[in-house]
C-alpha cells in the first residue's frame, strides 16, 4: 500500500501538470489566434482601402474630361454616368466591384448593379414609408454614407473618405440579406456623391478558415498531449503492476526467511539444550555429589576426630572445584559460539585473533599462526564467511574432538587466502556431517561455494583437519 501511495503521489502531479500544460497551451493558441486576426484584418483593411483607392483614382480620371466648375450639361452628365456604369473590378464576374453616384439629398442617380434605384430618394420620409424593410435599410445606409462624406476634411491621406456600412451583394441575388461593406466616397462638384467598395465578408471568411484551422491545431496537440498522458499512464500501469508483483515476490521470501530463521533458531536451542544436558549438566552433578560427600565427611569428622582423615576431605572439595571449572569452561565457550565479531571493521587476521583470544584456555590452548602479508582489503562476505567456517571448526575442535591440541593457520597467497584448522583429537566419521546442527560441518562447504572458494575436511583418530581457501 505504502508504494502505491508513493506511486500515486507523482502520478497526480503529473495529472494536474497535463492539465496545466493544457490550459496553456489552449490559451496561448486562442490569444495567438487573436492577435494573428487582428493583424490579419488589419493588413486586409489595408490593401483594401489602398485598393479602393487607386479605383476611384481611376474612375475620377476617366470623367474627369467631363468635369467643370459648375453643374454638367445634360450631354456631359450622361456620358459621366455611362462611363461610370461601365467601370468594374474585383472576381466573380466583377459583380461586387462597382460604382455608385447619388445626390446628397439621398436621390440615387446610378447605380450599375441595381438601376431599379436610380431615381429613388431614400432620404425622403414620405417616398419609402410605404417601401419594404429593404427600402428602410437603404435609407438608414445611404443616409450614414451622405453624412459622412459631408464631414469629410482633406487632411492629405484621404482616412475620412473611407465608411463602413451594410449594403447588398449583387453576387447572392436579390433575396439575400445585407453585408459589411467598405466605400471610398466623395462629394465631386458638379456631379454628386461618388463612391466604390468593397465586401468585408471575405475576410471574416478568410479569419473564420484561420480560426477553424487554429482549432483544429489545438485540438490536435490536445490529442498528442492526451496521447503521451494516456501512454505515460499505461507504462505507470504497468510498473506498478511489476513493482506489486516483485514486492509479493519479496514478501513472500522474506516470510519463508523468518519461517527458516524460526526454524533455524528453534534448531540452535536444541542443540544448546543438548549440549548443557549431555556436557554441563553431568559436571554440576558431580560437582555437587562432591560436595556433598564433602559436607557429610566434614560432619563425621568434627563429630569423631579419628573417622575420616582431613586429606581426604580437601581432595574431594578440590576436585568439586576442579569439575566446576570445566562446567564453566564448557558455558563459555558455548556463549563464545554467538559472540558476535566486528569483522566489517577488523581485517580478517584481527577478527580470527579476536575470536581464538575469546576461547582459549590454559588446558587447551590455541595456537594462531599467519603467513604472508594481506595485500587487498576482503570484501564483508569473505570475511563473514572465514569467520564462520574458523568458529564452527574450532568449537567442533574444542567440544567434541577430545584434542589437547588445536593449530590454526591463516597464509596469505598472491591469489588465494587459505585458513586451515588443525586438532590432535579422534576424529569423526564423515557420514556425521549430514547430522551437524545450525552452520554445521555441512554447511561449511555451501558457505564457502558462495566466495567461489574451496573446503576440504580431513579426519581420523589421530585428528582433524579443515582447509578452506578463497580467492584474495
Amino acid at each position: 500500500m505504502t508504494l502505491l501511495k508513493m506511486i500515486s503521489l507523482p502520478a497526480l502531479l503529473l495529472v494536474l501538470m497535463i492539465v496545466a500544460i493544457t490550459n496553456v497551451v489552449d490559451t496561448s493558441e486562442k490569444k495567438l489566434l487573436k492577435e494573428q486576426n487582428d493583424e490579419v484584418k488589419d493588413l486586409y483593411i489595408q490593401n483594401k482601402n489602398a485598393e479602393l483607392r487607386n479605383y476611384f483614382e481611376l474612375a475620377k480620371q476617366s470623367i474627369e474630361h467631363l468635369l467643370g466648375p459648375d453643374q454638367l450639361d445634360e450631354v456631359s452628365f450622361k456620358k459621366a454616368l455611362s462611363i461610370l456604369r461601365h467601370l468594374s473590378f474585383g472576381e466573380e464576374d466583377h459583380l461586387d466591384g462597382y460604382f455608385f453616384l447619388f445626390t446628397q439629398d439621398g436621390t440615387f442617380l446610378m447605380h450599375s448593379r441595381q438601376p431599379a434605384l436610380e431615381g429613388k430618394n431614400f432620404l425622403n420620409p414620405e417616398a419609402i414609408e410605404d417601401g419594404n424593410e429593404k427600402d428602410k435599410e437603404r435609407s438608414i445606409q445611404l443616409k450614414k454614407i451622405i453624412e459622412h462624406a459631408r464631414d469629410i476634411k482633406d487632411d492629405g491621406v484621404h482616412k475620412g473618405n473611407y465608411v463602413d456600412y451594410q449594403w447588398e451583394k449583387p453576387s447572392k441575388g436579390e433575396k439575400a440579406g445585407f453585408f459589411p461593406k467598405r466605400a471610398y466616397v466623395e462629394i465631386i462638384k458638379g456631379l454628386g456623391v461618388l463612391g466604390t467598395g468593397v465586401y468585408l465578408d471575405d475576410i471574416d471568411r478568410t479569419l473564420k478558415d484561420l480560426g477553424d484551422k487554429t482549432d483544429k491545431n489545438i485540438k490536435n496537440t490536445m490529442n498528442k498531449i492526451l496521447l503521451i498522458f494516456i501512454s505515460f499512464l499505461a507504462f505507470m500501469g504497468i510498473v506498478i503492476f511489476l513493482l506489486m508483483r516483485d514486492r509479493r515476490l519479496v514478501d513472500t521470501k522474506l516470510a519463508e526467511l523468518y519461517k527458516r530463521n524460526i526454524k533455524i533458531q528453534d534448531q540452535e536451542r536444541s542443540r544448546i539444550s543438548n549440549q548443557l544436558h549431555d556436557s554441563v549438566k553431568p559436571l554440576i552433578i558431580a560437582a555437587r555429589r562432591k560436595t556433598e560427600m564433602s559436607i557429610n565427611n566434614l560432619r563425621k569428622l568434627i563429630l569423631s576426630a579419628d573417622a575420616i582423615k582431613p586429606e581426604a576431605i580437601l581432595n574431594e572439595l578440590e576436585d568439586s572445584v576442579s569439575i566446576t571449572n570445566l562446567a564453566i569452561e564448557e558455558i563459555k565457550r558455548e556463549i563464545n559460539k554467538f559472540s558476535s565479531l566486528d569483522i566489517e571493521l577488523l581485517s580478517i587476521e584481527d577478527a580470527l585473533r579476536s575470536y581464538i583470544n575469546k576461547i582459549t584456555s590454559e588446558s587447551l590452548p590455541i595456537i594462531f599462526n599467519v603467513f604472508g602479508e594481506q595485500e587487498n582489503e576482503l570484501a564483508y562476505s569473505a570475511k563473514e564467511a572465514l569467520t564462520l567456517v574458523a568458529r564452527e571448526a574450532l568449537n567442533n575442535a574444542l567440544s567434541h574432538s577430545g584434542a589437547t591440541a588445536v593449530t590454526a593457520n591463516l597464509n596469505f597467497e598472491s591469489d588465494w587466502i587459505t585458513l586451515e584448522i588443525i586438532d590432535n583429537g579422534h576424529g569423526f566419521k564423515e557420514s556425521s556431517l549430514n547430522q551437524s546442527q545450525g552452520l554445521g560441518l555441512r554447511n561449511m562447504k555451501e558457505r564457502i561455494k558462495v566466495e567461489n572458494g574451496e573446503f576440504h575436511i580431513t579426519s581420523s583418530d589421530k585428528g582433524t583437519s579443515v582447509i578452506t581457501k578463497i580467492p584474495s
